[in-house]
This record gives C-alpha cells, structure tokens and sequence, in this order.
C-alpha cells in the first residue's frame, strides 16, 4: 500500500513538473510504474497516463496549440505509438527492460547537452510559454 502512494504522489509530481518544462513524464513516470508492475504492463500504464496528461494539456491550454507543428510531427507520433503497442508484446520483458532503460538514458543525455540537441534546457524554450500562460 505504501508502495502505491508513494508512486501516485511520484506520478503527479511528475505531471505537474513537466507541464511548464515540455518534456520529461515518461522520463520520470517509467522508473516509479516500474517499481511495481512487469515492464510491459508498466509501458502500458505510461502511455494511458501519457495520452490523459496531453489531452488535459490540450484542453487548458487550446488556443497555445500550434497546429502546424501537430501536423508536421504528431501525425507521426501517433504512427509509431500503434507500431510501438503493437510491437512491444512481441518483445519479451528482459530486453524490453534494457531498451527502455537504454532510451530513459539517451533521451536525458539529449536533453540535458546541447551539442547532442537543437533543443537544450538551459536555453528555456519554454519561457515564451511560462511568460504567456502562467505570470
């Protein structure tokens, strides 16, 4: 029982943190679901809760959507989301286990050095957003 609350206060900290930073639930949300369900069930359980978080998003902030960039990129995301459903069952949970670990750390190291990504977070891309929606 201990377990649960711990990860639930985990996953909405969580989602609370990455709404201002744009990025980083799966980040945080996979390691706490994996403390307490198999892997496929845990990536399961990240995409539901990934799906909820983006359409809350969209639903608070609607009119900040750029619908240009949801057609250049999110039609795509969302084709490989199904590949990625329908592929991971066909994996087993060991190394499943190690490619989403090996993800986890790549992404990370993406995000945090600058000359692996265009996008860098002490560039504070997300400070027009900050200034505009929350101050």
């Amino acid at each position: 029982m201990e377990e649960i609350l711990i990860v639930s206060l985990g996953v909405f900290l969580a989602a609370a943190l990455t709404v201002p930073a744009g990025f980083g639930l799966s980040t945080i949300l996979t390691p706490l679901v994996l403390i307490l369900l198999p892997v496929h069930e845990a990536v399961a359980v990240v995409a539901v809760v990934h799906c909820a978080h983006n359409a809350g998003k969209y639903i608070a902030l609607k009119e900040a959507v750029d619908f240009h960039a949801f057609r250049r990129y999110g039609v795509w995301l969302v084709v490989g989301s199904i590949i990625g459903a329908l592929l991971q069952n066909q994996v087993p949970n060991d190394p499943l286990l190690l490619l989403v670990g090996i993800f986890l750390v790549i992404c990370n190291a993406k995000y945090c050095n600058c000359r692996i990504s265009r996008y860098c977070i002490k560039d504070a891309s997300c400070l027009a957003f900050r200034r505009k929606h929350l101050f």
